[in-house]
């Protein structure tokens, strides 16, 4: 069987294998216009993505939740890792830190909807728990004030706004935001 590729003059003819290799055609004069038509721009919007650290260690915690059999674990890094893929697939993509962090404060939102001692509660407690190590370390309230009060010497006389978008980059994953808005208040009144 002979396959045909076409050309700008014409057809050539190439022997028919079940695996055509376009290098090794080329390297027999056979094939050019196969190899000179395959163009990357024609593939669409590929994207060069840097290695992804923490979704192979939530793999490997996969997996290990799998070994150990710890069911309420092994659910809440299925989720993360979800949210991790759903990320790389979207146009713009988010740092993978960014995706933990608002897939955890999904999570302590939604526990808001359940009742005190429900056992859905207490899951999604240890879910919390379970992803915690994939977050930022979080900051005490007297790091936050000491944050605030060094924020406020370098640009005295800064209002709410200036001191709250300061101090976010600083907070973000690590202090609640409503916690801090209060306490900027607080000290911004004394």
């Amino acid at each position: 069987m002979v396959t045909q590729l076409g050309g700008e003059g014409g057809f050539e003819t190439l022997p028919h294998r079940k695996s055509f290799c376009p290098k090794r055609a080329a390297s027999a004069g056979r094939g050019k216009w196969f190899l000179n038509s395959f163009n990357l721009a024609n593939l669409g919007p590929l994207r060069q993505r840097e290695e992804k650290p923490m979704l192979d260690k939530v793999t490997e915690d996969i997996k290990n939740a799998m070994k150990a059999k710890d069911k309420i674990r092994l659910d809440a890094l299925r989720m993360l890792k979800s949210a991790f893929i759903e990320n790389n697939t979207s146009p713009k993509p988010k740092a993978d830190i960014d995706v933990a962090i608002a897939h955890v404060k999904k999570l302590r939102d939604s526990m808001e909807s359940y009742p005190a001692g429900s056992a859905e509660l207490d899951k999604i407690r240890t879910e919390i728990d379970c992803l915690a190590e994939y977050l930022p370390k979080p900051m005490g309230r007297d790091e936050f004030e000491a944050l605030v009060r060094n924020f406020l010497a370098q640009n005295p006389g800064s209002d709410f706004g200036k001191v709250m978008k300061g101090v976010s980059a600083e907070i973000k994953g690590r202090f609640d935001g409503r916690e801090a808005s209060e306490l900027i208040k607080s000290i911004l009144g004394a």
